[in-house]
């Protein structure tokens, strides 16, 4: 029935518990503590500290210090390109390949040599024109002793051996240009590399002064030591050999550096935060005792920026976990099963109460800070004990525990306050378990004396639970068992008195009744009532009907019977103030008879903001206002508009129809519902169940046509049920009565 609220409202609704849950999730960062003194290391403390809540801090300059060091102990990263002495050896045979074909070719025959004459030498094969070439290609002029024994084919082959030997042995280790940089990038692994083969990506870590060696080095020892390998050529070809190789030996390896950096970048990040973990009241210096470098850091934090305990990431998880606490009252039982709903009439004083409550809770603990800094000697757990937790489900269950059937459900308020005081399991266990017993014990209660059995009862419970609590999460307690008892007996006593102090207020600010104050105005001596009673005995009367009807049919389903039938008390108290106006009042004559149909109209219409008028007048604006309003919604007053119709007026149905609004929850829907039939029973001529059912079926059926239901929570199930209980009830007041038979006169004494 209820119609689909505007995106906006929920919308707003949703932010507010968001907001508020960040807001209680930040408040459990604040230590709520006076801030410890400073000291530098090695300074001698005056007193002793304790941690005012577990700390777990993160000591940078120690992390860095470490990660500097897995750095440096990461080796370097050399290249190595294996490769390279091939390609020099190709490179050597490919320049003097020519000189090997012009060895290799055949010699013309010398010519013949007369008797008597020498035969002529034969001119060398490899001249000065021949080998130029050659030597631009080496980059080496060929000496002239070199040439002479390049003259034949075997010579050059041995010389090209003797090449190849030569430069193998010199890359038998990687040869590198930036030896002493590589070496310094090398002293804080113990001197060593890792060689990665360009080739493959092969790696193997080796000391430096063994896994490399320096161009220039090399060639000093080709000029001071000749190879062995120059042995068997003549001593022109070995100079020859050791000047192309020094010349053209090339670095096959070299340092990474992009590698290099990234391998100890990853290195530097393997290794884990040193952190600093202090619990939950452990000492973190003694008095008397030198500061060491973690108590100087766990001070220091303290210190600054009032001492945050959690991260941008525990924040949000606190923030998630106090949502989903908040939400818990909201979670309703319905025909379509359970669903989560925010569109209660109660949400924003849920909300607001639970603003205030952690705010209360903030300031209990600036409060107990205060008086340990004073009296040092004070244990700090009894006197967070002593906070009244079951104050708020307390009031819930006298306030809105009549509306949601939530109010369990509400001590989920001292289990959120909880968060704020260190996080510790104990002290929610402990808050938890005063709100469920508080709302347990004050269920039902209507009488200030019930409120102040149900905080001694809570109290007594509390005394109990306390030293259990503290034992079963493993908290020491090196303290005397006494002061948590007697916290725990305090804290219930004093829930009750504050409820008891802080109700009238709470009632005014929040335009909330509670179940007290509701059975305080169902007394006939209130003046309201005692002026409806003298001035309007008819609507009194009618009212009371009012209220049996409706008190049935909220019970049936499961709405606050207590309010309705309150509000059906008041809700016609603006005919007070015109009783003759109203057919129940009248006898005989009718004011309405001398008057045109729209006067009556605005005459009857009139109670309503009277009503409303003498409630605020006489301090009463709270839910029983919305009976006034809404008992009639926006129907009209549909017997005038037939009297004009009659006289063949000109009808505008805005004249004749009730401010309104229409009803806004299910409780004053059932009141239009027991107003309507129970004015109308009274005409029925055969008063019986199916009458009395037929006809609030009827009123129920044209209220929905005319879509008074469409602001207010009552399901086709619930009007089904509402049906029953009006027409049982119904049956009650009207039932036939026995008719004695009159009693035969007494005879005359003498």
């Amino acid at each position: 029935m209820a119609r689909v609220r505007p995106a906006a409202s929920d919308f707003l609704r949703w932010a507010t518990l968001v907001a508020l849950a960040g807001a209680a999730a930040w408040a459990s960062t604040v230590p709520f503590a006076v801030t410890p003194p400073q000291y530098p290391v090695g300074a001698l403390a005056d007193r002793t500290v304790r941690a005012p809540f577990a700390i777990n801090l993160v000591d940078e300059e120690a992390t860095a210090e470490r990660r500097d060091a897995a750095r440096l102990a990461t080796p370097p990263v050399i290249v190595w390109r294996p490769e390279v002495p091939q390609v020099l050896k190709q490179s050597i045979q490919d320049a003097l390949a020519p000189l090997l074909d012009i060895l290799s070719a055949p010699r013309e025959p010398a010519p013949p040599v007369r008797r008597g004459q020498r035969a002529a030498p034969p001119p060398p094969l490899l001249t000065r024109e021949a080998v130029a070439p050659v030597e631009r290609a080496l980059g080496v002029l060929l000496p002239d002793d070199a040439l002479e024994e390049l003259q034949d084919a075997d010579a050059l082959l041995r010389l090209l051996r003797a090449l190849s030997g030569v430069i193998d042995d010199a890359y038998a280790v990687p040869l590198t240009a930036n030896y002493e940089r590589i070496e310094r990038a090398a002293r804080g692994s113990n001197s060593l590399v890792v060689l990665r083969s360009a080739r493959d990506g092969a790696e193997q870590r080796r000391v430096v002064v063994e896994a490399l060696r320096s161009v220039e080095s090399l060639r000093v020892s080709l000029a001071e030591r000749p190879s062995t390998r120059l042995e068997h050529l003549p001593p022109a070809l070995g100079r020859l050999v050791v000047a192309v190789v020094s010349l053209k030996v090339l670095p096959n390896a070299d340092l990474d550096d992009a590698l290099t950096a990234e391998r100890r970048e990853a290195s530097a990040s393997a290794v884990l935060p040193v952190s600093v973990t202090v619990p939950a009241g452990a000492v973190i210096v003694a008095e008397g005792q030198p500061v060491l470098r973690d108590a100087h850091l766990v001070l220091r934090h303290l210190g600054s920026n009032g001492g945050t305990r959690a991260s941008w990431p525990s924040l949000v998880g606190r923030a998630v976990l106090v949502l989903l606490l908040m939400l818990l009252p909201f979670w309703q039982a319905g025909a379509d099963g359970v669903r989560l709903s925010l569109r209660t009439s109660s949400f924003w004083f849920l909300v607001t109460m639970l603003a205030l409550v952690i705010g209360a809770f903030g300031g209990w603990l600036v409060l107990v800070a205060g008086l340990r800094a004073s009296y040092p000697g004070l244990a700090e757990a009894p006197l967070v004990y002593l906070f009244p937790f079951a104050a708020p489900a307390i009031y819930a269950q006298l306030v809105v525990g009549r509306d949601t059937g939530n109010a369990v459900a509400l001590a989920v308020l001292a289990a959120i306050i909880g968060l704020v005081w260190r996080s510790d399991l104990a002290i929610m266990a402990y808050a938890f378990a005063a709100g469920v017993l508080g709302a347990r014990f004050a269920a039902r209660c209507n009488r200030r004396q019930c409120v102040l059995r149900a905080g001694l009862l809570c109290g007594l419970a509390l005394a109990c639970a306390a030293p259990g609590i503290a034992l079963g999460v493993g908290d020491p307690l090196d303290l005397e068992l006494g002061l948590l008892v007697g916290a725990g007996l305090g804290s219930g006593v004093l829930a009750a008195f504050t409820v008891l102090a802080l109700a009238p207020i709470l009632e005014w600010a929040f335009n909330q009744t509670s179940t007290i104050r509701l059975v305080e105005l169902m007394n006939y001596q209130h003046p309201l009532l005692r002026r409806l009673i003298e001035t309007a005995p008819g609507t009194f009367q009618h009212s009371v009907n009012v209220g049996i009807l409706a008190d049935a049919a909220a019970r049936a389903v499961h709405a606050d019977s207590l309010l309705v039938r309150v509000g059906a008390l008041y809700h016609d108290v603006g005919k007070t103030n015109r009783p003759q106006c109203f057919v129940e009042n009248q006898h005989g004559t009718s004011e309405h008879d001398h008057l045109p149909p729209d006067e009556s109209a605005r005459l009857i219409i009139a109670h309503v903001p009277e009503g409303e008028a003498l409630l605020a007048s006489h301090g009463l604006k709270t839910q029983l206002g919305a009976f006034v309003r809404e008992h009639h919604g926006t129907t009209t007053a549909a017997y005038f508009v037939h009297k004009a119709e009659q006289q063949g007026l000109d009808v505008n149905l805005d004249d004749y129809r009730y401010p309104g609004p229409r009803p806004q929850s299910r409780e004053t829907g059932i009141l239009m519902i027991a107003d309507q039939v129970e004015a109308t029973a009274r005409t029925l001529d055969e008063p019986d169940g199916d009458a009395f059912r037929a006809l609030a079926q009827a009123t129920i059926d044209r209220n929905r046509e005319e879509r008074q239901f469409d602001d207010c929570p009552l399901t086709m199930q619930d009007l089904a049920q509402v049906r029953e209980a009006i027409a049982a009830a119904l049956e009650g007041i009207y039932h036939q009565r026995i008719k004695y038979p009159e009693a035969p006169p007494r005879p005359q004494a003498g």
